[in-house]
């Protein structure tokens, strides 16, 4: 397992495993409208299509963020209600024990039913929930409009693009944007392990 918040990824994929329990956090700055992140199944990468990209993902394979909304098999299920835009700094927080997916653009969460109070720290209102315990997953990115910037505790400025603010986790391991929601890792080797 690695870090990888030093790196700019401006590919059309980028896949990573999730590990098989824990909560965990990570930051990205995206590059532009039609940036996507999502997760699937080990195996069924092959599904991702150009056009709707991690969310072209069914439900029973995983589910995915493209053009501003969750979605699966290509239809918003919940729609953010603003397009995305560059320089925006997204969260990703998952609940790996309790199957539970949190997604936030410039510290909103946004929920299933489309509200705005998602809240990973209380596990309440998720984006999404997936069998993320008894699944073997794989994370994914897609940077289609210009160059993202990860940060999974080890990239504060976005490759320079943004002042630090300096949250750290609780094990006193990061320098994030926004404060690690309670409970929740960043997604590094110090914390899962080499």
């Amino acid at each position: 397992k690695i870090c990888w918040g030093g790196s700019t990824f401006s590919v059309r994929g980028l896949t990573f495993d999730l590990p098989k329990s824990g909560k965990w956090y990570f930051e990205y700055m995206i590059g532009g409208t039609n940036d996507g992140f999502g997760f699937v199944k080990q195996g069924e990468q092959g599904s991702i299509s150009a056009g709707n990209g991690p969310g072209n993902v069914t439900v029973a394979q995983g589910g995915g963020i493209q053009y501003s909304g969750w979605r699966n098999g290509g239809n918003f299920t919940v729609n953010f209600g603003t397009t995305f835009t560059a320089g925006h700094i997204h969260q990703v927080a998952i609940d790996v024990d309790n199957g539970k997916f949190f997604y936030g653009v410039q510290s909103t969460y946004y929920a299933a039913h489309a509200g705005t109070d998602g809240n990973p720290s209380a596990g309440t209102n998720e984006t999404a929930t997936f069998a993320f315990l008894t699944n073997d997953i794989v994370l994914l990115a897609a940077a289609y409009s210009g160059t993202q910037h990860w940060n999974f505790g080890q990239n504060g400025t976005f490759n320079g693009t943004k002042t630090a603010q300096g949250n750290s986790d609780a094990n006193g391991i990061g320098n994030f944007f926004y404060a690690v929601p309670t409970g929740y890792l960043a997604l590094c080797s110090k914390n899962v392990g080499s």
